[in-house]
């Protein structure tokens, strides 16, 4: 399982290594039929609500999967589609459904659904990622930047979740995780901060 969810994030994650550069590659994408780039600073002043899921495999939208990143995003879409879940009202959210450490690169991988609740069909979507991680009654915090381009996310409707993947950086408390197993989703939130996205027509 952790050799597929590693070939499922080599396969669709465009990580940008600062959210300049990528500000840049995105405004050269916009083209006549997008109409607006919307910028939101946080989740955390925004409101819950209750939403039944619905997640397209992004396979049947992109192109250049494997078999075993197939595989994964069929059981993502399992776990998720079709559920009752919170989600931020006008935003973006993200659901995990399972996570994992790599001892090579020390990282910590999460794996789930980022769920769009803002009413319009997005595409170019970024974001910072604010990592919390509970561990044996401590906790820790690692952060990153984030960009999806269109080759692998085309677009995502309104109402709809998209399989996705994303890394931390496991400095300072990697030595404390175990490579071998999955962490819960319980022990681990991700906050979206300095979120952006290309409203399309």
């Amino acid at each position: 399982m952790k050799k597929r969810i590693i070939l499922l994030i080599l396969s669709i994650l465009f990580l940008t290594g600062c959210m300049e550069s990528n500000k840049q590659s995105t405004k050269e994408s916009i083209k006549e039929s997008e109409i607006k780039l919307v910028k939101i600073e946080s989740n955390k002043p925004k409101i819950k609500e209750e939403k039944k899921i619905n997640v397209f495999k992004i396979y049947e939208r992109g192109h250049n999967f494997s078999v075993e990143s197939k595989e994964v995003i069929d059981q993502t879409y399992s776990i998720f589609n079709d559920t009752e879940q919170k989600v931020y009202k006008d935003s973006l959210t993200l659901l995990i459904a399972k996570s994992f450490y790599d001892d090579v690169e020390n990282r910590i991988y999460v794996v789930g659904i980022l769920y769009n609740n803002t009413g319009d069909k997005i595409k170019n979507f970024e974001f910072k990622g604010i990592l919390n991680f509970k561990l044996n009654d401590k906790e820790f915090s690692s952060e990153n930047v984030f960009g999806f381009d269109s080759v692998f996310f085309p677009y995502v409707e309104p109402y709809e979740g998209v399989n996705v993947g994303i890394g931390f950086d496991a400095q300072g408390f990697g030595e404390l995780l175990d490579s071998n197993i999955e962490y819960n989703s319980e022990d681990i939130q991700v906050d979206l901060e300095d979120i952006e996205f290309t409203i399309m027509k």
